[in-house]
Order: C-alpha cells, then sequence, then structure tokens
C-alpha cells in the first residue's frame, strides 16, 4: 500500500460522513495568517485574495491596507505573519498564532508550507494549510496526486518556465558556451530548478558549472566559483531567498565581471537581476486561493477535501536596462523585442508586448495607486484605465476542478498504484 493510501481513504470518510460548515454570517471570525519566512511574499497574491473576498461581500477592497498587508471584513480577517526557518522554532511560533485564534495559514513558498505542515499534523484540530505557487508540491512530499495529499493541506501549483529562462541566454548573446547556476543546498525548489536549468541547458549544448550554498558565506563563495570557472552568465532557480541574495552578494560580484544574471522570476529584475523571466500567476494564484475561501465560506466546500489546484503559466519577462549597462552587458534589439516591460531606474515601462499581455497588466492593476512607485507616468496611466475582472464569473467551475469526490480519489490512487508496479 502506498503512503498516501491511508490519506485517501481517510478524506474518501471524511466526504462521506461531514457536512461542511457555512462559516458566512454565523458570528464566527475566522482568523487568516500569510506566514511567511522574512518577507518573501509577492504582495499581488494577497491582493488576489482579498480581490476574490470583495468580489463576494466579505471586505471591501479599499480597506485593504497594501502597505501592512491586513484586511479586515464580514466575518474573515487577513494579516501576515512571520515564521522561523528553523523547525523547532517554527514549531512553537505557529502553535503561538493557533492559540491566538488563525485557523488558516496561507504558506506562499514550498519550504514555509513544509514547515506549517509538519507542525501541524500531530494536532487533533489542525488549521488548514493553503499553500500558494508551490512547483512542485509532491517532490516536496506534501501529496502524490491532486486529492492523495496531507489531510489538512491544498493550495495552487506553479509552474517555473525554465525552458524559457535558459532559452533567454541565447537570445542574449548566441556566443555564450557556459553558463552558470547556484542554489540553496536546504530548498527543494532550488534543487529541483537548478537540476532542470542544467539538464535543459545541456540539451542544447551549454557547459553548465553548478554550485550550491546554505548561507551568505558559502553563497559567496560559490558566486566566485562561478566566475572563476568561467561562466559568461548565471541563471538563477526560483527558490526562497534570491531576491536578498541578489542585492547583497550576486549583483555586486557578477557586474564587477561583466556577467549578466537571468533569473526564474520577472519581479527580481527589481532586486538587481539582469533579465527575469518567470510566472506572472501570483495575482491569480492569489484569487484562486480567495475563491476556496468564499466557497468555504459559503459552506461549498471543505478546505480538507479541496484538491491542488492544476497549475496555470503565463510568462512575463522584465529587463533591468540599468544592471545591464552598469556590467557593461549589451541587450539585443530581439531581446528587447521580446521583453514585457524595461525597468528604467526603479520604475517599469511597458512595452507594446507587454501592453498585450492581460496577466501582465492586470497583475499590475491590482496593484492599484500603489503602483505609481514603480511605473513611469505612461504605463500608469495605461495600466490605471485597465478594467479589473469580474471574479464573480467562473467561480462555480473552478470550485468544481478541485472538488475532490470519492470517485477521483478513487482513480488517482488506481493511477498512483499502476504507476508504481
Amino acid at each position: 500500500m502506498s503512503p498516501f493510501r491511508w490519506l485517501g481513504l481517510a478524506i474518501v470518510f471524511m466526504l462521506l460522513v461531514a457536512l461542511p460548515t457555512a462559516w458566512a454570517h454565523d458570528g464566527h471570525m475566522r482568523a487568516i495568517l500569510i506566514a511567511e519566512l522574512g518577507a518573501t511574499s509577492n504582495p499581488l497574491i494577497m491582493q488576489g485574495m482579498v480581490d476574490a473576498l470583495d468580489a463576494f461581500g466579505y471586505l471591501d477592497r479599499d480597506d485593504f491596507d497594501a502597505f501592512m498587508r491586513a484586511a479586515h471584513g464580514d466575518g474573515i480577517e487577513i494579516t501576515q505573519g512571520g515564521i522561523e526557518l528553523d523547525a523547532a522554532a517554527a514549531r512553537l511560533q505557529i502553535g503561538e498564532f493557533i492559540d491566538e485564534g488563525y485557523d488558516i495559514f496561507i504558506t506562499p513558498s514550498t519550504t514555509a508550507t513544509q514547515l506549517a505542515a509538519n507542525a501541524t499534523q500531530d494536532l487533533d484540530q489542525p488549521p488548514f494549510v493553503l499553500f500558494v505557487g508551490v512547483d512542485d508540491p509532491y517532490g516536496a512530499g506534501l501529496a502524490s496526486s491532486p486529492c492523495i495529499k496531507l489531510p489538512n493541506v491544498s493550495g495552487t501549483q506553479s509552474v517555473v518556465p525554465y525552458a524559457e529562462v535558459v532559452a533567454a541566454v541565447n537570445l542574449l548573446d548566441p556566443d555564450i558556451t557556459t553558463i552558470g547556476t547556484l542554489h540553496n543546498s536546504s530548498d527543494p525548489a532550488g534543487i529541483a530548478g537548478a537540476a532542470a536549468i542544467a539538464e535543459i541547458a545541456e540539451s542544447l549544448g551549454l557547459t553548465v558549472i553548478a554550485r550550491g550554498y546554505t548561507d551568505v558565506p558559502t553563497m559567496s563563495v560559490a558566486a566566485e566559483a562561478l566566475v572563476s570557472n568561467g561562466a559568461e552568465a548565471v541563471v538563477l532557480p526560483s527558490e526562497a531567498g534570491a531576491a536578498q541574495a541578489l542585492v547583497s552578494i550576486l549583483h555586486p560580484i557578477m557586474s564587477d565581471n561583466q556577467i549578466p544574471i537571468i533569473a526564474a522570476d520577472a519581479s527580481l529584475v527589481y532586486s538587481q537581476a539582469t533579465i527575469g523571466i518567470g510566472s506572472i500567476n501570483f495575482y491569480h494564484w492569489g484569487v484562486n486561493i480567495g475563491r476556496m475561501l468564499v466557497a468555504h465560506l459559503q459552506g461549498e466546500l471543505d478546505l480538507a477535501s479541496a484538491a491542488i489546484a492544476p497549475a496555470s503559466l503565463a510568462i512575463s519577462m522584465g529587463i533591468n536596462l540599468g544592471v545591464a549597462a552598469e556590467a557593461d552587458v549589451a541587450i539585443s534589439q530581439a531581446l528587447l523585442d521580446e521583453a514585457d516591460f524595461h525597468l528604467v531606474g526603479f520604475q517599469s515601462h511597458l512595452t507594446e508586448k507587454g501592453k498585450q499581455n492581460i496577466w501582465q497588466v492586470e497583475s499590475m492593476r491590482a496593484l492599484g495607486d500603489f503602483l505609481v512607485q514603480f511605473a513611469t507616468p505612461e504605463t500608469y496611466e495605461f495600466v490605471q484605465g485597465a478594467a479589473l475582472p469580474d471574479l464573480t464569473l467562473g467561480q462555480a467551475e473552478f470550485i468544481e476542478s478541485v472538488r475532490c469526490t470519492p470517485e477521483r480519489i478513487a482513480d488517482e490512487q488506481a493511477a498512483l498504484d499502476a504507476a508504481s508496479q
């Protein structure tokens, strides 16, 4: 019997004997904590959650404090709190949050999700853990399939477009033959991402120099090793802590050696990556978490039986023109044409391609007036003129897509059993 079969059977039992309890207007305040490692979560995740809850009347979008990342509404409150990377410390913190009344944890990274899941598995009435955009929940030990999973864990899966990330090396400079990559040796997302980068790059005939790190000193050593071993460009996987590493260590070292940095996250151009390519589904993932919360508030979905939402993928490319100039890295016209936005100083400018990218525009529009700090006047005016989507549309279809029926669980278990033979 597979290690997750008993979980599947347990979920079937719950589905047959338990009915979800409606939360709406029942006088019980549901406290939701966005539990993150430091300040790593993307603000668009919370904005998407808020917009979905606003669309169904649970809170007012205009009351959302984008700076404090706090929202309060009808029977629901959302706040942000940090947890430690150390498992024992995280367990204590999560226990304190539970004592304070938090019964839903939103975790915006693989590591945060693992910490929260591990800290709650032995509780009699564990809080729900909803992860956002985890690359590989199956490899991370959170699930074997969308419905065969840890009983109190669900969320939205992400896909990192590593093929497009590596392809940017040739767009940047077709004469590059050797790339470097480094990753956090304790981060499953970083490990898997570095392996994907190496596999794709080697299939394209590139030589790959890979290094791991465990902390700031070893990160610096790893970065210097990439330089001394002849890396002509550095390609970074999507992992927690990449932004801090870029600003404090990688950018200074690579800029001094005229080596461009290509990151698997478009937003990391704000953290001094030369080029960022990645999914811009942060807002959409937040919306989907909000949709799940709405359905649970309305008594239509038990989060314990909610499937992991299938991955969706919309790609954006950003180029930091200032960082490129500082490192004397030439940006080809082909690459400029492929980009959705350019960074001018610390303000983004949407290209014509970017204006046609509905995901790009929708994500920027979701920032509201906060966007004025991060966009050129022309881009700000264009984005502010875009309309927010009607998030009530498609709610029923989405909820059905994440509903784990006994039949679906049985089918997934049969597929897992067949694959293991």
